[in-house]
């Protein structure tokens, strides 16, 4: 039986077009930091349809001259135990960032304000991991698939984006590509993940984590920035 090639776990990047728009960021049922619901307008960029995997961190690390640590049996599964500084510098290193607050928001949300990354209706086994079911490989197919064709927004692994945690912010934010505060302790964190309740995944609910540490439940994905012409 051949034995399986680092080469073979790793997939070519796949990035979804995420055109411009508008939507109402926030909700006036969630908690308190997802309020004022305000109106945000956002450029068109793109976004990783998958969660970065380990292995595909593990060739990232290995490529910056660090110790190996992936287990090659769980090479597939998304990438945790990675620091916000790990994460935003793997995804420089593709030329890409990670995503904006606003931009994971809207991603989830669409124009039509979705409740969930799918849609309106509440998450389950076959939409989404959560509620302590393990996670399951990156390219593995759920009927939570955004209508745009992104896998695991909301389950699975919560996701590092790029701005600083500030419960307040919606009260100052700007209308345009917010890009969140300019300081802060810790980072946010998007989506929910699989050892995370229902009303975590919610497209609209907020959460944050010290960005100098990983932690089991939170990944990440890559944001691209794209000419603005739609």
């Amino acid at each position: 039986q051949r034995l399986i090639a680092r080469s073979d776990l790793l997939q070519p990047v796949d990035m979804v077009h995420i055109p411009s728009g508008q939507f109402a960021m926030g909700s006036v049922e969630g908690l308190g930091d997802e309020r004022p619901v305000h109106i945000v307008h956002i450029k068109s960029f793109k976004l990783d349809r998958y969660e970065v995997s380990q292995i595909e961190l593990e060739d990232w690390r290995v490529e910056q001259g660090r110790k190996a640590l992936a287990d090659i049996r769980n090479a597939t599964l998304p990438a945790t135990h990675v620091s916000w500084q790990d994460a935003n510098d793997f995804c420089a290193t593709r030329g890409a960032r990670l995503p904006t607050e606003a931009e994971w928001e809207y991603a989830a949300r669409g124009s039509s304000q979705r409740a969930f990354p799918w849609g309106d209706h509440s998450p389950s086994p076959t939409r989404a991991r959560f509620a302590e079911q393990t996670p399951v490989p990156v390219q593995t197919k759920l009927a939570g698939t955004t209508p745009e064709g992104i896998e695991h927004l909301s389950g699975n692994v919560a996701e590092w984006v790029q701005d600083w945690w500030d419960p307040a912010y919606y009260s100052a934010s700007p209308t345009h590509d917010p890009r969140g505060p300019t300081m802060g302790d810790f980072r946010v964190v998007r989506g929910g993940s699989w050892n995370q309740s229902a009303n975590e995944l919610r497209s609209s609910a907020r959460s944050y984590h010290n960005p100098l540490k990983g932690a089991g439940h939170i990944g990440f994905r890559c944001a691209q920035d794209v000419a603005d012409t739609d």
